[in-house]
């Protein structure tokens, strides 16, 4: 299912929705054909400003204190969940880092360890700063819209460049100018919408199924345990299952060493 909503948010970001639009030659040899309306542009070009997060040298244990400013780092980026850490530095400390500051729309990227996660800072968030494990990328709205970036991020076409441009490296890194040049198809603003809101269907379908499946798989984990438990403690009489026991014994078990192979 996984694997199904990564091709689903692939096909959608380099061939949009509509299976009998006009489409042209990318000019990218292993990008194919896109849209006939669409652009190929650079990451870069679509955003008002970026940064990598401070140096590990600027942000260490000492700095951390009081509830006041928060300090957003992968803990929250790669589940998609902002409400969660308790990791603050003091008022002093966010006035000399500013800059680092996150904004809701900004799109935070997690360039270290488990790189390429990506999420969109909601509204309402408390105000704070990014660690030096994450990349900030400010979306220019008038050209992109920031969840539409995030789902380019998410994509196999964004991936497999992340992945060709690091490999052969001794850490899973990805630096602000590899992200700044991954090529990714644009599609106009209003369409970015649309893909946005068909994706999304599909994704909450993706989600109830998978859902479905884990619920079903935790009562099996229950019922293999009760069996057990049952078993062990003499509440089930196993000498008859399957027609063994005692006036059925099962066969002699012949043991073979790996020496007479």
């Amino acid at each position: 299912l996984q694997e199904k909503r990564t091709a689903l948010i692939t096909r959608a970001v380099t061939k949009g929705l509509d299976p009998n639009v006009p489409m042209k030659d990318s000019g990218v040899e292993w990008l194919g054909e896109i849209p006939a309306h669409w652009e190929v542009v650079r990451v870069k070009y679509t955003l008002k400003g970026r940064l990598s997060g401070p140096f590990g040298s600027s942000l260490t244990k000492e700095s951390y204190g009081g509830d006041t400013y928060r300090v957003y780092g992968q803990e929250q980026v790669i589940p998609g969940d902002f409400t969660i850490g308790d990791y603050y530095i003091p008022e002093a400390k966010f006035r000399t880092m500013t800059r680092y500051a996150v904004a809701p729309g900004d799109v935070l990227l997690s360039c270290v360890g488990t790189f390429g996660r990506a999420a969109v800072v909601p509204e309402g968030i408390e105000p704070g700063i990014i660690n030096p494990r994450l990349i900030l990328l400010r979306p220019d709205r008038g050209v992109i819209v920031p969840d539409y970036l995030n789902l380019f991020l998410k994509s196999e076409l964004a991936y497999a460049q992340m992945d060709e441009i690091t490999r052969g490296g001794t850490m899973d890194i990805i630096n602000l100018s590899t992200i700044s040049a991954l090529i990714m198809p644009l599609p106009p603003r209003a369409e970015q919408e649309e893909i946005l809101t068909a994706v999304w269907a599909e994704s909450s379908k993706l989600d109830k199924l998978l859902a479905r499946i884990r619920a079903a798989i935790d009562r099996l984990k229950e019922l293999r345990a009760a069996l057990i438990s049952a078993a062990v403690t003499g509440k089930i009489d196993v000498r008859n299952m399957n027609g063994v026991g005692a006036d059925n014994p099962l066969p002699p078990i012949i043991c073979v060493s790996d020496r007479s192979l």
